[in-house]
């Protein structure tokens, strides 16, 4: 077997002919799948043989015997050359007789000249750096990856080709037919994806990085683009990096207890992803044109046409935190450029956005890296030879700004400063980037540099995050082109996603992905952008809708002849206010594990198989997740209501816990169960909670029903209300709820985790609710079970104040029983 595809791989390899050196990493594993080790593999040296074959060398007890691998080796060589590499020497039993040799770090000159160098960073990650020979010249040299078999592979491109969250249908296809397979094997760089794609357009957050789903990942610490290629050969999958430079770094990440402790690993490397602020879950609401689709006689320009908006969110008592102003909005050309609003249709912008204050609402304007001709932004920049060179500058093409040059930088920064704070602003929509108004080369660089600068202008007007309460900044930044580290600055919209059923699957599975690549915080224009055939349907809006309620972030697109109260019926508007009371209810959820994700880096978003690590189907689902680890979220894609909803299977009795359809909380499903949903009504998305689950929910953020007090209601006050569903079979349940800005006692609280224990005793039927540090505001615990006269649902309500969180409740009928 090994010589079997060894020589797949090697057959592979001599196929690029366009790299003039190539850095080989093999890696075997048992042919039938096993799951992540929970013991962790060990790396145990490196070294270069006098035929200058690097080799690195990893043991795992899950893989047989602790000598018996799996491995990775390196091979350089140079097809330039021709020179044929012996595959034999890479059996295991060669790796064991030289194991003598191997080195956790050292250097060395391969027979070519090139030098690798390699040193353990600490546990779980090996550094290793080569510099290409001067001797071979190429436009483009090579580091492949090869994996025994097929593993599943992830990572590098938000987008998803073909609904995929994995990578292995994308890559070099060596026995392509049609045009549409041999364009997939191209390689493809870790830039923004330009241009029309099926599903979604620009949905571009990416990274250097990719793990397979053995627990072994590699990373590039570079803002230089790197292409990437996933081919199957015979027997071997490899991953191929293309580089332009001399040389590279990257990082093999091995830690195989879990493949979250992998992303654990990547994001202390890179960065954790962002706790954003309370208004950043939304509901968000914005136009694709405020300055058109006036409803109504008395509607005379934009600020009323928003004005109108929130008036009708009052009438309906549907929830909301923010608007953005997209383009256009200000003066100039393509309505950007001149730091300004245009008093046609915002007669009096400081004051306006002040009004919406008090409503409520934060208030946000779109920005981008693009001088257009003939505004200020243009002018100066081209006056100080700031601009790209070489990019058309009429209308649409403006071209960029070249942020490495610090008077650049710091005129463009200062020129947002000054507008964020005379208008009141509390955040940027920050577009484009990856539209060729830069060289391709510089745009990971730039779009970093922009992120960068935004998220610095903010900070200058309202501050950043507190130090010594650990609260996060009172500000909002999203963008959808966005490169690794900018995970720890902006959350994520992913770009224009079409609006139709096709549109809505494609972005689910782009959701799937982004967190994979720890941009945790993310969302979708609900509906779709891209309206081109009249939709939203009803149906799809409504859809869309429960989708969004169970993402981080819940921002909606109307307007434009697609706002629910004029175009649509009644029904939608009722769907529209129920996904924003669930979502607006879920926020201590979401806030609780993205402060986690903030953390570890696991994301809020996860793939199946974060989860459920054993089973085999989790690792290709793309039309679910998990929300947090409690929620299993099953959207309707496809029109009709009908779809599949498949449970993962567990392995390990100790974590076999069933699940509860959450909305009637009636249907217990087990591990590894199908269920097939039938014409579900437009109400209703199918979600589902893990046994002996306790979920924080409540009313912690005002938004915009700040002023929907009635006469004779009690002053708004931030309530918790722990949702229980507890189990004998689950004896405990310990939580880390995030507290936040709505915490008030004691005095001086600081926000982070507060351990919450449910704790079960199945002789006396009690459950035990105890938190170890106050929650900071009142709250209240529901604990759902069953009659045990009819077995019919029913709750109970149990005080848990402030002071005092401590609650006991005896008579418990779990649901699960």
């Amino acid at each position: 077997m090994a010589r079997e595809w060894l020589n797949s791989a090697f057959r592979d390899l001599h196929a690029l002919r366009s790299f003039s050196a190539i850095i080989l990493l093999i890696v075997t594993s048992a042919s039938a799948f096993t799951p992540p080790s929970t013991t962790g593999s060990s790396f145990l040296g490196a070294a270069i043989d006098k035929d200058g074959i690097f080799s690195l060398l990893f043991s795992n007890s899950n893989y047989g015997q602790k000598d018996s691998g799996p491995f990775m080796s390196n091979s350089l060589f140079s097809t330039k050359a021709g020179r044929e590499i012996d595959y034999l020497r890479h059996t295991d039993g060669i790796f064991h007789a030289a194991r003598n040799i191997f080195q956790t770090e050292g250097s060395s000159v391969t027979s070519d000249g090139s030098q690798v160098q390699w040193d353990v960073e600490n546990f779980g990650v090996v550094k290793v750096t080569v510099t290409f020979s001067a001797t071979v010249q190429q436009d483009t040299y090579g580091v492949s990856f090869a994996f025994a078999g097929s593993p599943h592979f992830y990572g590098v491109w938000e987008y998803p080709w073909d609904k995929a969250i994995t990578n292995n249908h994308y890559g070099a296809n060596l026995t392509a037919n049609t045009a549409e397979e041999r364009n997939k094997s191209l390689p493809t760089a870790d830039i923004g994806i330009y241009g029309t794609q099926p599903g979604i357009n620009w949905s571009n957050a990416r990274a250097p990085f990719f793990f397979a789903d053995n627990g072994l990942g590699v990373y590039v610490d570079s803002d230089t683009p790197v292409t990437y290629k996933f081919q199957e050969g015979q027997g071997s999958t490899n991953v191929t990096i293309g580089v332009s430079a001399g040389a590279i770094t990257y990082r093999v990440l091995y830690d195989q207890t879990s493949i979250k402790a992998l992303l654990g690993e990547f994001a202390q490397l890179s960065s954790y992803p962002l706790l954003p602020t309370e208004s950043a879950y939304g509901p968000i609401f914005w136009s694709d044109d405020f300055e058109q689709d006036f409803h109504d006689s008395s509607i005379k320009n934009s600020q009323d046409n928003i004005n109108d908006v929130a008036n009708h969110l009052d009438e309906f008592r549907i929830r909301a935190t923010s608007f953005f102003a997209d383009r256009p909005y200000g003066s100039g050309n393509w309505s950007f450029g001149n730091f300004d609003f245009d008093h046609r249709f915002y007669p009096s912008p400081a004051a306006f956005i002040a009004n919406l204050t008090k409503r409520g609402y934060d208030f946000q304007v779109w920005v981008a890296n693009r001088a257009f001709l003939y505004t200020q932004l243009f002018n100066d920049s081209s006056t100080n030879n700031w601009l790209f060179p070489g990019i058309d500058p009429v209308q649409f093409l403006g071209p960029a700004l070249n942020l490495s040059i610090p008077a650049a930088y710091d005129y463009y920064s200062a020129k947002l400063v000054d507008f964020v704070s005379k208008m009141g602003i509390r955040g940027f929509k920050i577009d484009r980037g990856e539209e060729r108004e830069m060289p391709d080369s510089e745009q990971n660089r730039q779009q970093n540099l922009f992120l960068t600068l935004c998220d610095e202008v903010m900070k200058k007007v309202w501050g950043g995050s507190n130090a010594s309460t650990s609260f996060p900044a009172p500000y909002y930044n999203f963008a959808r082109s966005a490169f690794d580290r900018d995970r720890s600055r902006v959350g994520i919209w992913n770009g224009d996603s079409e609006a139709t059923f096709e549109g809505l699957q494609y972005t689910v599975a782009s959701g799937i992905r982004a967190g994979l690549l720890g941009f945790s915080h993310w969302g979708s224009d609900t509906g779709g952008y891209v309206r081109d055939a009249g939709g939203p349907s009803e149906e799809l809006f409504a859809r869309w809708m429960h989708f969004s309620a169970w993402t981080p972030m819940y921002e909606i697109m109307i307007g434009l002849n697609h706002t629910p109260w004029y175009q649509y019926s009644p029904r939608l508007v009722n769907v529209l206010r129920q996904t924003a009371d669930t979502h607006t209810r879920l926020i201590p959820y979401l806030r609780t594990y993205g402060y986690d994700a903030s953390k570890t880096g696991v994301p809020v978003i996860r793939a199946l198989f974060l989860e459920f690590p054993d089973d085999r189907d989790a690792y290709t689902t793309g039309d679910a997740y998990m929300l947090g680890s409690d929620f299993l979220v099953a959207p309707v894609l496809t029109e009709g209501g009908n779809r599949t909803v498949r449970f993962p299977k567990v392995s390990n009795t100790t974590t076999c816990r069933k699940f509860l359809e959450y909305e009637n909380k009636t249907a217990v499903f087990s591990p590894g169960d199908i269920h097939e949903v039938v014409q579900l009504p437009i109400e209703s998305m199918p979600v589902y909670v893990r046994e002996g689950s306790l979920v924080p929910t409540g009313n912690v953020y005002q938004g915009n029903s700040v002023g929907w007090a009635r006469k004779n209601d009690s002053a708004w006050a931030p309530h918790i209300v722990l949702e229980a569903f507890p189990s004998f079979d689950v004896p405990e349940t310990v939580i880390s709820y995030y507290r936040g800005r709505e915490a008030v006692t004691p005095p001086g609280i600081p926000a982070g985790a507060v351990a919450i224990y449910m704790t079960t005793h199945h002789a006396n039927r009690t459950v035990t609710f105890r938190a170890t540090d106050s929650l900071g505001v009142n709250a209240s615990v529901v604990v759902y079970q069953k009659s045990v006269k009819d077995g019919k649902l029913f709750s109970v309500t149990l005080d848990f104040p402030m002071h005092n969180q401590t609650a006991v409740y005896t008579g418990l009928y779990s649901l699960f029983e």
